[in-house]
């Protein structure tokens, strides 16, 4: 009797697979990814949760597929926000709803009373619903956050040092010039993400995350890495990431290495640094480099203009700003006129209408209000990680810096990283020393020490 029940069941199964097939591949490939991705939500939600952001980071780019409008990443964020909702409140003895965090709120505030369009808030629904799934999935532990910041790091890494060994790109965003596709002839690593800039921003933010991921290798296999990943960084020539960088790395190395900042070992670290520099600067990339860095290009004076707008925008609008998204409206013409005809007579690439400054973009658009709650979340951020994960608070400062050089806000790696900083020790029970293994969750991997969480 059980053998025919099965044998019926699999017959209607495949009936119907051939009757949903016959509406087009595309469609059929929807709806049964779309049921095996639920029921995976349902018997694993942080693996499953753990997985939609770790390919919300990886398209980069690459646009979605869309149901009804909307990205069918947005879908399986608030899919799995849902269930982790669900999940929390099940799992709860008080019955209490549950608390969001004063970030999120005060957010809510700067868009009450700054005159913002609501559906200019679509830009920001994948990195908000990155954020909010993050948030809850820290509630278990870091763990999970630090997995899928590690593997999104070395997925990027690896497809730009690719593209640099090849002189290919996989996509590179129209709006740039592509002349700024390579340096001294040598093809700048951009991944799925597009652009140089934010390929560094993401490899910066993921460093955390693949310190995590590897800190169990062997001293060989973890050299191997580490190098690789720092030369697919070098190679996306990005000046913004390169400065976040080497904040980051003093910071460290001043907390990390405090004992060894004496007038007798100066002189050997500063040797050591310029034998670093001179070996970097004789390397097959440090011409480029050196071009780099070198003098005032084109796109720096369009930067300066564009941001010297925004900055008398926001003297005019400090109170309220302009509401988000609007900056761009004003700045459009004057982008537009900073854009040099080609041959034909037509503008060379499309125009950059924002000012590539994190901190004049929300002053402008968010007002006094806005550019201090940003200003507040990171120091927060530093101060909470400062004791207990120093490598977490080093590239906050890092990346603090690099804010001042590109628009951080609708990069989903920046919201998931913030959040990391302000939320990794959310209570006592569970604390930098991330949840043990769970047989009903495979993406957590083995505890976090104190000790390891600092290096």
């Amino acid at each position: 009797m059980q053998r025919l029940a099965s044998s019926v069941a699999l017959a209607a199964s495949a009936f119907v697979a051939g009757g949903v097939t016959g509406l087009g591949l595309p469609t059929a490939i929807a709806i049964f990814g779309g049921i095996g991705f639920i029921s995976l939500l349902v018997r694993k939600p942080i693996f499953g949760a753990s997985s939609v952001i770790l390919v919300t980071l990886c398209i980069g780019a690459f646009d979605p597929p869309r149901i009804g409008g909307v990205t069918v990443v947005n879908i399986c964020l608030a899919l799995c926000l849902a269930t982790l909702l669900v999940q929390d409140s099940v799992g709860r003895l008080d019955r209490k709803i549950i608390r969001w965090p004063v970030w999120s709120l005060m957010f809510g505030v700067v868009i009450l009373i700054s005159p913002t369009d609501v559906s200019e808030l679509s830009g920001l629904s994948t990195p908000l619903l990155t954020a909010a799934v993050a948030y809850l999935l820290l509630k278990k532990g870091p763990s999970s956050v630090l997995w899928v910041l590690g593997l999104a790091g070395l997925f990027h890494a690896g497809i730009g040092f690719y593209e640099s060994l090849t002189h290919t790109s996989i996509i590179y965003t129209g709006w740039k010039d592509q002349t700024a596709a390579d340096v001294g002839g040598i093809r700048r690593a951009a991944s799925t993400i597009g652009d140089p800039n934010y390929l560094g921003v993401t490899l910066l933010c993921a460093v955390p995350g693949v310190a995590f991921v590897t800190r169990n290798w062997t001293r060989f296999s973890k050299t191997a890495m580490w190098t690789v990943y720092g030369l697919s960084f070098v190679l996306t020539f990005s000046r913004g990431a390169f400065l976040g960088a080497v904040l980051a790395a003093c910071f460290f190395a001043s907390r990390k290495y405090s004992h060894l900042l004496r007038p007798s070992r100066l002189a050997a670290i500063g040797l050591g640094a310029l034998s670093i520099a001179l070996l970097l600067a004789y390397s097959p990339v440090g011409q480029p480099l050196i071009e780099r860095f070198s003098g005032v290009d084109a796109s720096t004076r369009s930067r300066s203009i564009l941001q010297a707008a925004a900055f008398e925008i926001l003297k005019e609008n400090w109170l309220s700003g302009l509401g988000i998204g609007n900056l761009q409206t004003h700045l459009a013409p004057l982008a537009h006129a900073l854009v040099p005809l080609n041959a034909f007579g037509v503008s060379a690439f499309l125009p950059q209408t924002d000012p590539l400054n994190t901190y004049l973009l929300v002053g402008a658009e968010g007002g006094i209000v806005g550019l201090g709650l940003v200003i507040a979340i990171i120091l927060a951020g530093i101060a909470r990680t400062m004791r207990t994960a120093l490598g977490v608070a080093s590239t906050l400062v890092g990346i603090s810096a690099t804010a001042a050089t590109l628009d951080l806000i609708q990069a989903p790696v920046m919201w998931c990283f913030i959040v990391l900083a302000l939320h990794i020790h959310q209570s006592p029970k569970e604390s930098a020393a991330a949840c043990p293994p769970r047989s009903d969750d495979t993406f957590h991997g083995p505890a976090l020490s104190p000790s390891r969480q600092s290096s």
